[in-house]
This record gives structure tokens, sequence and C-alpha cells, in this order.
């Protein structure tokens, strides 16, 4: 794992994160990082101890400081142990918005099946509802080419990618 210089990272068995000083430093048996614990003692770390924290985490925690807290004192100013109550609702915030992220599906491949959302989608010979197999899906292309059944002079039919969820949808 690769870490950067002034880089927050979760220290293993420790409640509160550490900051990268330097590294990578080579040792028998792993690699190992100079890191700062929260509090202030600097250590040598394999990295199989460490584990690189959200870069959302800092600001999530202080913008709900800031808004639940005081406008008066500076996130800056605060001692480590009064942010960690913060982060881990910042952990929290960040676990949920996450989870609930829809994730992008993949670009069509062959053997992918297709449905038909309506007749005649981009004039071929379909009805809505047939399931196609994407036989070819050339990358950067736009397009991508299925099986025919319903077609009485083409084996295959084309199709574009920009017309998922209007002409055609995954199944």
């Amino acid at each position: 794992m690769s870490f950067k210089a002034e880089q927050s990272v979760q220290v293993k068995g420790m409640a509160m994160p550490g900051v990268i000083v330097s590294g990578p430093h080579s040792s028998p048996g792993a690699d190992r990082w100079l890191v700062r614990k929260a509090d202030g003692n600097v250590s040598l770390m394999k990295a199989a101890d460490l584990t690189a924290m959200d870069a959302r985490r800092e600001l999530v925690a202080s913008a709900l400081f800031a808004d639940l807290v005081s406008s008066r004192r500076a996130w800056d100013s605060l001692p480590e142990t009064s942010k960690e109550s913060y982060r881990k609702v910042a952990d929290s915030v960040l676990k949920a918005l996450d989870k609930d992220m829809p994730t992008k599906p993949g670009p069509l491949k062959a053997g992918d099946r297709i449905r038909i959302l309506k007749d005649r989608h981009d004039g071929a010979t379909v009805q809505e509802g047939d399931v196609l197999t994407v036989t070819v899906a050339p990358e950067g292309s736009g397009t991508f080419r299925t099986n025919a059944p319903r077609a009485t002079y083409t084996s295959n039919w084309f199709f574009l990618h920009a017309n998922e969820g209007i002409g055609w949808e995954r199944a």
C-alpha cells in the first residue's frame, strides 16, 4: 500500500488517526512508514497496520462542528480528542451516503442481454419485451450489435448505447 506525506491514516488498534510523516522505509519483513500518532509520538508502522482515511471525512466533520456547535472556534484549533466525536459522526454519514449511491453499470460486452422497451426501436424488427443477446460491443463506438431473431433479411441489429432506458434496458 502506498501513502503520501501528510496523509491521514487509521492506525490499527488506535481510536484516533495518525499522519504519515515519511516512507516507505525498507526493513526486514515489511516496508514501514513513519507515522505521527494523535498523541504526538512518532513511530515506524507496518503498512499492514495502516488504512487510508476517507478524504471527505475531515470536511464533513468540520462542517458538522461549524453547523452544530460553534462558529466561534476554528476546527483547526480544536484538540484531536475533541475532533474525534465529530469524525465518528462523519464516518456514519459517509457510510450511509455511500451505501445508497447507485452504482453505474459497466459497459455492455458480448453475451450481455438487453430487453426492448418499445416496438420497432431504432427501426429494428423488434417488439416491446423482446430479449436480445449482445454479440459485439466495441468500446467507444457508441453502438453495439445484437442477434435479430425476428428479422427476415438480417442476422443482427445495431443499437445506440445512449438509448439505454429509452428504447432498451439491461435484462
